[in-house]
């Protein structure tokens, strides 16, 4: 039996003004660390950017839905695979989620619950083989899961049973730089008004820097959750990581970067994030944040391996800025080589 493996992602990213995510007044979301404040990107608004990303970069059919409406989609799914009627959809799941031990608010669960579109179609099936089978529609609720619920998990307070644990976790993105709130203040005219007067104005608050982004994955939890095409789907979760954006205000920022740097790797003692290099808030140099941050995280890099934790089984880096810490490669050669560790060393 093969240990299990930690497969990570470091990122550092540049981001100019944005309000990529919003508090409850509407302002971007700031945390303190290290004594300063620092912009600060939820981990949920950036698994939610992923999941979007799968749906383009996977089959969307292994892609899930979170919604309220699990007895909708059932119902939906009787009527258009099994020719049932309206009238009949609607008699079989009549007490659906109770069946499933779901707290319900009439036809919808009280909570967002993740569930795949093959556990619709096998709740679907249990329906109409043995409909007053509590058990086996419990089963049918945990007959495959989809991807992203196999990588993210899902969480029932109503029945244990349904829950499945996620196989990743993900860091809040957060500046490795000191922040000062900006305010862009806009007007707006009125083109059909030859007055040059304003109808209306406002004001929206933006923050930039640079944000150190990390996640990790458990490659046995994952293998638990989904049982195949392990490998493609941790070559495909690092890509979402890499590739996806959050889309808070974008149409008004644009703020459509890539990473500057990224440092992957395959670890089988525990995962290890490198957050503490930037508790020390890093100055601008002459050419901005950029370098410096790099510079702080590989000596963190370098002191945490020298020190404190064994080097990784396999890492791999992209771009310049951090070249000198592993192999240097392209992002496509990044997601083809470590899928190809997975396929030859992951097997548990």
């Amino acid at each position: 039996m093969k240990k299990n493996l930690f497969i990570e992602v470091h990122a550092l990213q540049d981001l100019p003004p944005n309000c990529l995510n919003r508090d409850e007044n509407g302002s971007p979301k700031t945390a303190l660390y290290g004594g300063a404040e620092r912009s600060y990107v939820s981990s949920q608004a950036w698994k939610k950017a992923m999941r979007t990303y799968f749906k383009e970069a996977i089959d969307e059919s292994k892609i899930g839905y979170r919604t309220l409406e699990i007895v909708t989609l059932v119902q939906q799914d009787l009527m258009n695979r099994h020719g049932k009627s309206d009238k009949e959809a609607k008699a079989l799941t009549k007490s659906l989620l109770k069946d499933l031990g779901l707290k319900a608010d009439k036809e919808k669960t009280k909570a967002l619950f993740p569930v795949s579109k093959e556990e619709i179609q096998a709740l679907s099936d249990t329906l109409l083989s043995t409909p007053n089978d509590k058990n086996a529609l419990k089963e049918a609720l945990n007959y495959l899961p989809s991807v992203d619920i196999c990588l993210f998990g899902r969480m029932s307070a109503d029945d244990k049973d349904l829950n499945v644990d996620a196989a990743c976790q993900i860091a809040p993105a957060l500046s490795v730089n000191e922040i000062q709130m900006d305010t862009d203040f806009f007007t707006a005219i009125d083109d059909l008004k030859k007055t040059s007067g304003s109808v209306m104005m406002g004001t929206k608050e933006f923050t930039s820097g640079v944000m150190y982004r990390y996640g990790a994955l458990s490659l046995a939890a994952l293998q638990d959750n989904m049982k195949k095409d392990v490998p493609l789907v941790v070559s495909q979760f690092l890509r979402a990581f890499i590739e996806s954006m959050p889309n808070g205000l974008q149409n008004g920022f644009a703020a459509n970067t890539l990473p500057y740097a990224v440092y992957v790797t395959i670890r089988s003692d525990r995962p290890i994030s490198f957050a503490s290099a930037f508790e020390s808030p890093v100055e601008a140099s002459g050419n901005g944040y950029r370098l410096p941050a790099a510079k702080a995280f590989k000596d963190e890099v370098n002191a945490i391996y020298k020190d404190w934790a064994k080097t990784p089984e396999f890492h791999a880096a992209v771009g310049t800025a951090v070249d000198e810490l592993a192999p240097s490669c392209s992002l496509e050669q990044l997601y083809s080589s470590v899928q190809d560790y997975i396929q030859e060393n992951g097997a548990l």
